[in-house]
Protein backbone atom coordinates (compact mmCIF):
# COMPACT_ATOMS: atom_id res chain seq x y z
CA UNK A 1 0.00 0.00 0.00
CA UNK A 2 2.43 2.30 1.17
CA UNK A 3 4.93 3.76 -1.88
CA UNK A 4 8.21 5.79 -0.99
CA UNK A 5 10.43 7.07 -3.99
CA UNK A 6 13.60 8.20 -2.59
CA UNK A 7 15.78 10.87 -3.78
CA UNK A 8 18.89 11.21 -1.72
CA UNK A 9 21.96 12.79 -2.28
CA UNK A 10 25.24 13.42 0.13
CA UNK A 11 28.77 15.04 -0.08
CA UNK A 12 31.87 15.44 1.36
CA UNK A 13 34.59 17.89 1.22
CA UNK A 14 38.03 17.37 2.52
CA UNK A 15 41.27 19.37 2.83
CA UNK A 16 44.02 18.75 5.02
CA UNK A 17 47.53 19.15 5.78
CA UNK A 18 50.30 17.13 8.02
CA UNK A 19 53.25 19.71 8.86
CA UNK A 20 56.69 19.55 10.86
CA UNK A 21 57.70 22.61 13.18
CA UNK A 22 60.63 21.99 15.26
CA UNK A 23 60.38 19.20 17.46
CA UNK A 24 56.28 19.09 16.86
CA UNK A 25 54.21 17.78 14.43
CA UNK A 26 50.97 19.85 13.21
CA UNK A 27 47.95 18.31 11.96
CA UNK A 28 45.28 20.08 10.05
CA UNK A 29 41.72 19.15 8.71
CA UNK A 30 38.52 20.59 7.75
CA UNK A 31 35.42 18.72 6.23
CA UNK A 32 31.30 19.70 5.02
CA UNK A 33 29.47 16.72 5.18
CA UNK A 34 26.45 18.26 3.00
CA UNK A 35 22.76 15.39 3.36
CA UNK A 36 19.79 15.80 1.18
CA UNK A 37 16.94 13.28 1.53
CA UNK A 38 13.49 13.61 -0.55
CA UNK A 39 10.52 11.26 -0.04
CA UNK A 40 7.01 10.90 -0.56
CA UNK A 41 4.50 8.29 0.93
CA UNK A 42 1.16 7.36 -0.57
CA UNK A 43 -1.76 5.17 -0.37
CA UNK A 44 -4.10 6.30 -3.23
CA UNK A 45 -7.20 4.19 -3.65
CA UNK A 46 -7.03 1.58 -0.80
CA UNK A 47 -10.32 0.23 -1.41
CA UNK A 48 -11.28 1.16 2.12
CA UNK A 49 -8.29 -0.68 3.85
CA UNK A 50 -9.50 -2.00 6.95
CA UNK A 51 -8.00 -1.24 10.35
CA UNK A 52 -10.38 -3.18 13.04
CA UNK A 53 -13.65 -1.35 11.80
CA UNK A 54 -12.40 2.11 10.10
CA UNK A 55 -10.08 2.10 7.32
CA UNK A 56 -7.89 4.19 5.26
CA UNK A 57 -9.34 5.43 1.97
CA UNK A 58 -5.89 7.84 0.69
CA UNK A 59 -2.98 8.68 2.04
CA UNK A 60 -0.25 11.34 0.97
CA UNK A 61 3.14 12.76 2.78
CA UNK A 62 5.74 14.88 1.43
CA UNK A 63 8.73 14.96 3.63
CA UNK A 64 12.86 16.48 3.12
CA UNK A 65 15.54 16.78 4.95
CA UNK A 66 19.10 18.88 4.31
CA UNK A 67 21.88 18.68 6.82
CA UNK A 68 25.27 20.33 6.74
CA UNK A 69 27.95 19.00 9.26
CA UNK A 70 31.02 21.16 9.13
CA UNK A 71 34.00 19.51 11.01
CA UNK A 72 37.47 20.87 12.04
CA UNK A 73 40.26 18.71 13.32
CA UNK A 74 43.62 20.12 15.16
CA UNK A 75 46.49 17.69 16.10
CA UNK A 76 49.53 18.46 18.15
CA UNK A 77 52.10 15.83 18.83
CA UNK A 78 56.03 15.91 19.68
CA UNK A 79 58.87 15.08 21.98
CA UNK A 80 60.27 18.90 23.01
CA UNK A 81 62.62 16.86 25.91
CA UNK A 82 64.20 13.41 25.88
CA UNK A 83 61.98 12.66 29.28
CA UNK A 84 58.57 14.13 27.50
CA UNK A 85 56.41 13.53 25.35
CA UNK A 86 52.80 14.75 24.81
CA UNK A 87 49.77 13.73 22.11
CA UNK A 88 46.66 16.69 21.82
CA UNK A 89 44.16 15.91 19.34
CA UNK A 90 40.85 18.78 19.12
CA UNK A 91 37.42 18.54 17.16
CA UNK A 92 34.54 20.48 16.58
CA UNK A 93 31.13 19.64 14.76
CA UNK A 94 28.95 21.80 14.11
CA UNK A 95 25.66 20.47 12.50
CA UNK A 96 22.56 21.71 11.60
CA UNK A 97 19.93 20.12 9.85
CA UNK A 98 16.41 21.51 8.66
CA UNK A 99 13.42 19.35 8.53
CA UNK A 100 9.70 19.86 6.43
CA UNK A 101 6.77 17.21 5.99
CA UNK A 102 3.29 18.28 4.87
CA UNK A 103 0.87 15.95 4.31
CA UNK A 104 -3.14 15.05 4.20
CA UNK A 105 -5.28 11.80 4.87
CA UNK A 106 -9.26 10.93 4.72
CA UNK A 107 -10.99 7.71 5.61
CA UNK A 108 -13.08 6.32 8.67
CA UNK A 109 -12.03 6.26 12.64
CA UNK A 110 -12.99 4.01 15.10
CA UNK A 111 -15.70 5.57 15.99
CA UNK A 112 -17.15 5.60 12.06
CA UNK A 113 -16.83 8.56 11.89
CA UNK A 114 -15.84 9.89 8.69
CA UNK A 115 -12.84 12.35 8.79
CA UNK A 116 -10.24 14.75 6.77
CA UNK A 117 -6.87 15.59 8.03
CA UNK A 118 -4.13 17.91 7.41
CA UNK A 119 -0.68 18.72 9.15
CA UNK A 120 2.30 19.98 8.37
CA UNK A 121 5.79 19.93 10.28
CA UNK A 122 8.79 22.00 10.30
CA UNK A 123 11.72 21.66 12.76
CA UNK A 124 15.61 22.62 12.45
CA UNK A 125 18.20 21.20 15.18
CA UNK A 126 21.79 22.78 15.57
CA UNK A 127 23.99 20.43 17.38
CA UNK A 128 27.33 21.27 18.47
CA UNK A 129 29.98 19.14 19.17
CA UNK A 130 33.53 19.57 21.48
CA UNK A 131 36.28 16.49 21.99
CA UNK A 132 39.59 17.48 23.60
CA UNK A 133 41.99 14.47 23.89
CA UNK A 134 45.68 14.87 25.56
CA UNK A 135 48.13 12.11 26.49
CA UNK A 136 51.02 13.04 28.10
CA UNK A 137 54.18 10.70 28.84
CA UNK A 138 56.96 11.19 31.11
CA UNK A 139 60.14 9.29 31.57
CA UNK A 140 60.32 8.52 35.45
CA UNK A 141 63.17 6.09 35.00
CA UNK A 142 64.69 4.60 32.21
CA UNK A 143 62.00 1.41 32.32
CA UNK A 144 59.66 3.55 34.38
CA UNK A 145 56.84 5.15 32.38
CA UNK A 146 53.75 7.58 34.06
CA UNK A 147 50.98 8.06 31.37
CA UNK A 148 48.46 10.59 32.00
CA UNK A 149 45.16 10.84 29.45
CA UNK A 150 42.58 13.46 29.67
CA UNK A 151 39.49 13.65 27.69
CA UNK A 152 36.43 16.14 27.30
CA UNK A 153 33.15 15.83 25.45
CA UNK A 154 30.53 18.59 25.36
CA UNK A 155 27.54 18.08 23.28
CA UNK A 156 25.00 20.60 22.56
CA UNK A 157 21.93 20.42 21.00
CA UNK A 158 18.65 22.99 20.31
CA UNK A 159 15.89 21.97 18.64
CA UNK A 160 12.59 23.97 17.47
CA UNK A 161 9.15 22.38 16.25
CA UNK A 162 6.62 24.02 14.30
CA UNK A 163 3.79 21.45 13.99
CA UNK A 164 0.21 22.08 12.90
CA UNK A 165 -2.37 19.81 12.14
CA UNK A 166 -5.99 20.28 11.36
CA UNK A 167 -8.80 17.55 11.43
CA UNK A 168 -12.73 18.17 9.86
CA UNK A 169 -14.76 15.83 10.72
CA UNK A 170 -14.09 12.58 13.14
CA UNK A 171 -14.18 12.26 16.77
CA UNK A 172 -11.04 13.98 17.02
CA UNK A 173 -12.02 16.85 15.27
CA UNK A 174 -9.97 20.16 15.92
CA UNK A 175 -6.72 22.30 15.46
CA UNK A 176 -3.45 21.04 17.39
CA UNK A 177 -0.56 23.18 17.40
CA UNK A 178 2.82 22.58 18.79
CA UNK A 179 5.70 25.15 18.50
CA UNK A 180 8.74 25.78 20.87
CA UNK A 181 12.28 24.87 21.33
CA UNK A 182 13.70 22.05 23.05
CA UNK A 183 17.81 21.79 24.30
CA UNK A 184 20.14 19.08 25.56
CA UNK A 185 23.58 19.23 26.99
CA UNK A 186 25.78 16.72 28.09
CA UNK A 187 29.55 16.93 29.31
CA UNK A 188 32.19 14.38 30.06
CA UNK A 189 35.26 14.97 31.24
CA UNK A 190 38.18 11.85 32.17
CA UNK A 191 41.56 11.89 33.52
CA UNK A 192 43.40 8.85 33.56
CA UNK A 193 46.77 8.32 35.47
CA UNK A 194 48.81 5.13 34.26
CA UNK A 195 52.36 3.56 35.67
CA UNK A 196 53.81 1.62 32.89
CA UNK A 197 56.81 -0.74 34.29
CA UNK A 198 59.00 -2.87 31.88
CA UNK A 199 60.74 -5.06 34.43
CA UNK A 200 62.35 -7.30 31.61
CA UNK A 201 62.97 -6.98 27.90
CA UNK A 202 59.85 -9.38 27.61
CA UNK A 203 57.82 -8.12 30.81
CA UNK A 204 55.92 -5.30 32.05
CA UNK A 205 53.23 -4.58 34.18
CA UNK A 206 51.04 -1.45 33.93
CA UNK A 207 48.78 -0.01 36.59
CA UNK A 208 46.13 3.10 36.43
CA UNK A 209 43.38 4.58 37.71
CA UNK A 210 40.50 6.45 35.74
CA UNK A 211 38.18 9.46 37.49
CA UNK A 212 34.89 10.54 35.05
CA UNK A 213 32.15 12.78 35.74
CA UNK A 214 29.43 13.03 33.36
CA UNK A 215 26.61 15.95 33.85
CA UNK A 216 23.25 15.15 31.60
CA UNK A 217 20.81 17.85 31.16
CA UNK A 218 17.91 16.43 28.78
CA UNK A 219 15.30 18.99 28.99
CA UNK A 220 12.03 16.20 28.06
CA UNK A 221 13.85 13.88 30.80
CA UNK A 222 14.39 15.93 34.12
CA UNK A 223 16.21 17.78 36.03
CA UNK A 224 20.21 17.90 35.69
CA UNK A 225 21.94 14.69 37.04
CA UNK A 226 25.72 14.12 37.34
CA UNK A 227 27.50 10.99 37.33
CA UNK A 228 31.07 9.91 38.53
CA UNK A 229 32.87 7.02 37.82
CA UNK A 230 36.13 5.33 39.31
CA UNK A 231 38.13 2.94 37.02
CA UNK A 232 40.88 0.78 38.26
CA UNK A 233 43.13 -1.09 35.82
CA UNK A 234 46.27 -3.49 35.83
CA UNK A 235 47.58 -5.14 32.88
CA UNK A 236 50.69 -7.84 32.38
CA UNK A 237 52.32 -8.63 29.07
CA UNK A 238 54.78 -11.22 28.40
CA UNK A 239 56.92 -12.07 25.49
CA UNK A 240 58.66 -15.50 26.55
CA UNK A 241 59.70 -16.51 22.96
CA UNK A 242 59.95 -14.12 20.04
CA UNK A 243 57.27 -16.14 18.44
CA UNK A 244 54.54 -15.59 21.51
CA UNK A 245 52.89 -12.29 22.95
CA UNK A 246 50.48 -13.40 26.17
CA UNK A 247 48.72 -10.28 27.79
CA UNK A 248 45.91 -10.37 30.47
CA UNK A 249 44.42 -7.07 31.46
CA UNK A 250 41.81 -6.86 34.39
CA UNK A 251 39.45 -3.44 34.66
CA UNK A 252 36.97 -2.50 37.51
CA UNK A 253 34.31 0.65 37.43
CA UNK A 254 32.45 2.15 40.50
CA UNK A 255 29.74 4.45 39.36
CA UNK A 256 28.13 6.56 42.08
CA UNK A 257 24.82 8.29 41.74
CA UNK A 258 23.85 6.17 38.23
CA UNK A 259 21.78 8.20 35.78
CA UNK A 260 19.12 5.18 36.23
CA UNK A 261 18.32 3.01 39.35
CA UNK A 262 19.22 -0.06 37.05
CA UNK A 263 22.29 1.30 35.41
CA UNK A 264 25.40 -0.82 36.99
CA UNK A 265 27.42 0.79 40.00
CA UNK A 266 30.27 -1.70 39.79
CA UNK A 267 31.39 -3.29 36.21
CA UNK A 268 34.45 -6.23 36.22
CA UNK A 269 36.09 -7.01 32.96
CA UNK A 270 39.15 -9.48 33.00
CA UNK A 271 40.34 -10.30 29.58
CA UNK A 272 43.69 -12.57 28.14
CA UNK A 273 44.99 -12.93 24.83
CA UNK A 274 47.59 -14.90 23.14
CA UNK A 275 49.24 -14.87 19.92
CA UNK A 276 51.68 -17.54 18.75
CA UNK A 277 53.33 -18.08 15.48
CA UNK A 278 53.20 -21.58 15.45
CA UNK A 279 54.99 -21.70 12.12
CA UNK A 280 56.65 -19.46 9.72
CA UNK A 281 53.63 -18.51 7.28
CA UNK A 282 51.25 -19.76 10.60
CA UNK A 283 50.37 -17.30 13.67
CA UNK A 284 47.33 -18.55 15.98
CA UNK A 285 45.44 -16.53 18.37
CA UNK A 286 42.90 -16.45 21.46
CA UNK A 287 41.18 -14.30 23.05
CA UNK A 288 38.89 -14.60 26.12
CA UNK A 289 36.94 -12.01 27.82
CA UNK A 290 34.63 -12.27 31.40
CA UNK A 291 32.49 -8.93 31.96
CA UNK A 292 30.25 -8.64 34.93
CA UNK A 293 28.09 -6.08 35.79
CA UNK A 294 26.30 -5.63 39.57
CA UNK A 295 23.62 -3.36 40.72
CA UNK A 296 24.54 -2.34 44.63
CA UNK A 297 21.04 -0.71 45.29
CA UNK A 298 19.52 -4.37 44.61
CA UNK A 299 17.60 -2.86 41.43
CA UNK A 300 17.01 -5.78 38.80
CA UNK A 301 19.73 -5.75 35.57
CA UNK A 302 17.88 -8.65 34.16
CA UNK A 303 16.19 -12.03 34.09
CA UNK A 304 18.20 -15.02 35.28
CA UNK A 305 18.13 -18.18 32.95
CA UNK A 306 15.40 -19.70 35.65
CA UNK A 307 12.18 -18.98 37.14
CA UNK A 308 13.64 -16.79 39.98
CA UNK A 309 13.31 -13.39 40.73
CA UNK A 310 14.92 -10.63 38.26
CA UNK A 311 18.96 -10.65 39.15
CA UNK A 312 20.83 -7.78 40.28
CA UNK A 313 23.83 -9.01 38.56
CA UNK A 314 25.16 -10.22 35.14
CA UNK A 315 28.32 -12.13 33.96
CA UNK A 316 29.41 -13.32 30.52
CA UNK A 317 32.33 -14.73 29.01
CA UNK A 318 33.05 -14.90 25.79
CA UNK A 319 35.85 -16.91 23.89
CA UNK A 320 37.47 -17.28 20.34
CA UNK A 321 39.96 -18.47 18.01
CA UNK A 322 41.29 -17.31 14.99
CA UNK A 323 44.34 -18.47 12.49
CA UNK A 324 46.28 -16.53 9.83
CA UNK A 325 47.94 -18.22 7.08
CA UNK A 326 50.36 -16.51 4.27
CA UNK A 327 50.92 -18.18 1.39
CA UNK A 328 53.96 -16.81 -0.99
Amino acid sequence: VLDRPLAQESRTYWIGGDFRVGWADITLEQRLYDFEDERTMTAEDTDGLDFGGSYLARYDQRRSEQTQAPTSRLGLRGRPLDWFRFDLRYARIDAESDYTMDGEWNGIDFDANPFQTQATNAGTVERVSDLWDLDLAFALRRNVELLVDYARRSFDQLGTIDYVETQTGGTEEGLYIVQGEVKNELDLDHLGLTVDWRATRTFSVALGVGLQERTKLFQLSGPEVTTERTTYRGQLRWRPHKISNLKLDYEQGDTDNPVTQISPTTTDRLRFQADVRALKNLRLGLNWIDRSASNELTYPLGMPTDDTPPADSISTATFDFSSWALFA
